[in-house]
């Protein structure tokens, strides 16, 4: 049951925030549920413009470091489906490995803002 309530909790986080985040965890911590998110930025790299959606999405997600696997499970696609997606966004951004995407990927991101509240 508590797990049918995180799924929900999570579906109705999803839906709020929109496409604009990627979540990184979830957990729970004396009785109160933490959600852990970054937010997506649009890369500006040659070729960028051209990917579809969801691989912008499996890109996005191979950014923060994640494993083929953990996309997959994550976005709900199988394992080769996630390679797939990556190769194919490598041909369109010139790159020739997984590793020469990231690092494309790593100098087209903008330096990270620090936000505080007031």
């Amino acid at each position: 049951m508590a797990s049918d309530d995180g799924v929900r909790t999570l579906q109705g986080w999803r839906a709020q925030i929109g496409e604009g985040w990627i979540l990184v965890d979830t957990f729970e911590r004396d009785g109160r549920r933490y959600v852990l998110a970054v937010q997506s930025c649009e890369f500006s790299m040659p070729g960028f413009e051209l990917l579809s959606v969801r691989e912008r999405q499996v890109l996005r997600q191979a950014s923060l470091g994640r494993h083929n696997k953990a996309i997959a499970y994550e976005m709900g696609l199988a394992h080769s489906t996630v390679r797939v997606l990556l190769a194919r966004a490598a041909a369109k951004v010139g790159a020739h490995s997984r590793r020469d995407l990231l690092e494309k990927v790593l100098k087209a991101q903008p330096p990270a803002r620090i936000t505080k509240d007031p």
